[in-house]
């Protein structure tokens, strides 16, 4: 753990980061069978096999659960495409600009999440953001 002005930076701890993890990991996995609303928090701690406690030590809710889950995936997504200027703006199907290819590259890694998130199950909540987001670099 680091230090910074007297404060233990938790998330530079890697035990921390795995309970984090896990806390979102367990969120994911279970959207993907039931709507979010229907969700408790006494489900995910179980699902990610800590106390309701450390859930309350690291998180409000499970809505700011998935807002982090949501901001990791927009911050990949971002990463993934890098320069955009670059890109040109009209290509054939043979010539995709690199930027759209590591772009679809990111959504393949996190395929759980999008699938979970973008059915019904997921709400119009992830999907009203993302398509947000989206645009936003189109």
């Amino acid at each position: 753990m680091q230090q910074q002005g007297g404060i233990v930076a938790l998330k530079d701890d890697l035990r921390v980061r795995r309970t984090l993890d896990s806390i979102q990991n367990a969120l994911v996995a279970l959207v993907r069978l039931k709507k979010l609303d229907s969700i408790r928090v006494a489900e995910i701690a179980s699902r990610a096999r800590v106390n309701r406690t450390t859930f309350y030590r690291h998180y409000h809710d499970k809505y700011q659960v998935l807002e982090q889950v949501f901001k990791e995936a927009l911050r990949e997504l971002d990463q993934s495409m890098g320069s955009l200027e670059a890109a040109p703006s009209r290509f054939t199907l043979l010539d995709v600009p690199e930027p759209w290819i590591k772009f679809f590259e990111s959504i393949e890694n996190k395929a759980d999440l999008y699938l979970a998130m973008l059915n019904s199950v997921g709400g119009t909540w992830f999907q009203d953001r993302l398509r947000k987001h989206v645009s936003s670099f189109l």
